[in-house]
């Protein structure tokens, strides 16, 4: 299990060093990579046997996308942006911040984009990277809907017995002394 991990964490060193290589320079990109691999919660999260270094790796894999989606609009860029993109909020429910912030950029670059034809292109091939966005997420959907329809986690709500079943574990789980606290 942790292997995943492990292998995850080392492609997040590499597609680092290329997202800082394609937005800047090479030793941009070579001390972004250092940085990264010298990271002690990278290297921690890269060892454990949950979805971090896998949820890493897709945020900095779909920065990377988006930087090719928005040199070069193709219908090639969008789709792979969309399956990046997509794939952050499988790896983590946490990713659908993510989401949100690469699609508000996708906005920002809409706004700037000058050419009225190129505007048009870029706006829908926005739209498809959006809906394979989406359809790589429906897989998780359900499962963050169930989640969210949770009242109480392991936290039960606060209710005469279960204020009582806390004072009596904190007693020792002691009825004779719960008893006797409570009426001194």
């Amino acid at each position: 299990a942790r292997l995943v991990s492990a292998i995850f964490g080392i492609l997040s060193v590499f597609y680092f060093y290329k997202t800082a290589k394609k937005l800047f320079n090479q030793n941009a990109g070579y001390i972004a990579a250092f940085l990264l691999a010298l990271n002690l919660l990278h290297i921690e999260y890269s060892q454990e046997a949950r979805t971090y270094a896998v949820f890493t790796f897709f945020v900095i894999l779909s920065v990377y996308r988006l930087t090719i989606f928005i040199n070069k609009i193709t219908l090639k860029n969008a789709i792979w942006l969309g399956i990046a993109t997509g794939l952050v909020a499988n790896a983590h429910s946490i990713g659908l911040l993510n989401i949100a912030v690469i699609y508000t950029t996708i906005c920002f670059q809409f706004l700037i984009i000058k050419p009225r034809q190129e505007k048009f292109q870029f706006l829908k091939l926005s739209f498809v990277s959006g809906i394979i966005t989406l359809l790589v997420f429906i897989p998780v959907y359900l499962t963050i809907i169930k989640v969210s329809q949770v009242n109480s986690f392991w936290v039960q709500a606060p209710n005469f017995y279960n204020i009582k079943q806390v004072f009596i574990d904190l007693s020792g789980k002691s009825n004779v002394f719960f008893y006797t606290n409570i009426c001194l």
